[in-house]
């Protein structure tokens, strides 16, 4: 809805527009949309590699972490995610989410367009070649959430008289969009007013909102609002935002930081700067949250024997799912907390017994080893409250361990 005027610049004058809003979500990111990378435009498809940083010159990337769209796999998108992670500092699928967008396109505008959508997803989070490349790929349905999120009561109202014709005159409206928007029919709403809604909904957004008005599901815009959002995919990604990218802020441009200092040594590698190199190893090489993250790229790789239970938790435990304690420990956000304590100990415990027992093999122990830290860390990060009426002391690290 925002309308930039450029004030007589011609586009190739205009290095980038820089769009303050008032919104909570961007207190903890700055996002940047960059033009796609298939451009008809071969300088857009430049510009854009230049600034994620793939187009092998020296500038160095202006980004911590990367939402790709993408329509479907093609050989592009797999080159641009395999480029953005081999980089001298090993960039690893933790910064990297894949949104399949136009979700309600796949299944061809169906009501049911969007649990297509949700299938083929799922398929794609299962390839072992994608796994390596993204945390994760999501469906998303942008026209739907954007009308969602702007719905009117005008809308409403024509949405309510649709619902409420005869549905085999409706059947015939929705079959084609010259049809919809042009035809002939006893049904009051004028074309123009069709054709806006075809603009605004797509085939599968007017087909789901007539469907929930006659079901008695959506009785009001307020509802019709809330039912569109909620089926659109924005949420997930809203929560794979915060949780996965906002939540390990500091990793992030901790390790952006990182990479342009080991290309600044890489480029210019002067004996006064052994030290620096020396201890830009020393960092990689023992941050915890870096060792999370090497562990979460070797379990998407599926190279460690442990059983499917097992790689499920240590993923949700490291972060993948998310960095708040509660999401780690899969506990409800609102239970008390001397539970989240409790499931803490149980984590600890699980995974120092796998880190000893005798069957475990020396990746298996290393991994388990960095789970231990992590819930050690999660045990002392989640202390449980004194009880009542008692001054006992909150046991020590080395108490709680068995």
């Amino acid at each position: 809805m925002l309308d930039v005027s450029l004030g007589g610049l011609r586009a190739d004058e205009v290095d980038r527009l820089v769009v303050d809003w008032p919104s909570a979500a961007l207190s903890t990111m700055t996002l940047v949309d960059t033009p796609g990378l298939d451009s008809l435009s071969t300088e857009l498809s430049r510009r854009a590699e230049s600034t994620l940083g793939t187009d092998g010159e020296d500038e160095q990337a202006e980004v911590d972490a990367v939402v790709y769209l993408m329509r479907h796999v093609h050989g592009s998108d797999v080159r641009f995610l395999e480029t953005f992670r081999n980089d001298p500092a090993e960039r690893r699928p933790i910064n990297t989410i894949a949104v399949l967008g136009r979700a309600d396109e796949v299944g061809h505008g169906r009501v049911d367009a969007l649990d297509s959508a949700a299938r083929v997803a799922a398929r794609y989070q299962q390839d072992p070649r994608l796994q390596a490349l993204c945390q994760t790929v999501l469906p998303v349905a942008g026209l739907l959430a954007a009308t969602a999120a702007t719905l009117r009561e005008d809308e409403f109202r024509a949405i309510t008289t649709l619902a409420r014709a005869d549905e085999a005159e409706l059947e015939r409206l929705l079959v084609t969009a010259a049809r919809f928007t042009g035809a002939e029919t006893d049904i009051a709403v004028d074309p123009a007013c069709r054709a806006a809604l075809l603009d605004r909904f797509g085939f599968f957004g007017l087909r789901l909102s007539v469907r929930l008005v006659q079901s008695g599901v959506a009785a009001t815009a307020a509802a019709l609002s809330r039912e569109l959002s909620a089926r659109a995919g924005l949420a997930p990604l809203r929560d794979a935002l915060t949780g996965r990218f906002a939540g390990r802020a500091d990793v992030l441009k901790a390790r952006s930081a990182l990479l342009a200092l080991d290309a600044v040594l890489q480029r210019w590698p002067v004996p006064a700067a052994a030290g620096l190199r020396h201890e830009y190893e020393r960092i990689t090489a023992g941050a915890h949250e870096f060792a999370e993250i090497r562990l979460l790229d070797t379990l998407r790789a599926g190279a460690l024997m442990l059983t499917d239970t097992e790689k499920t938790a240590a993923y949700r435990v490291l972060g993948g799912d998310g960095a708040a304690p509660v999401t780690r420990l899969a506990v409800d956000p609102q239970c008390p907390s001397d539970e989240l304590h409790r499931a803490a100990i149980a984590a600890l415990v699980q995974w120092q017994r796998r880190a000893e027992h005798p069957s475990s093999t020396r990746d298996v122990r290393e991994a388990a080893r960095v789970l231990v830290r992590t819930c050690e860390g999660l045990v002392l990060g989640v202390q449980p409250c004194p009880r009542a009426g008692t001054s006992e002391p909150r046991p020590a690290a080395e108490e709680i361990l068995p």
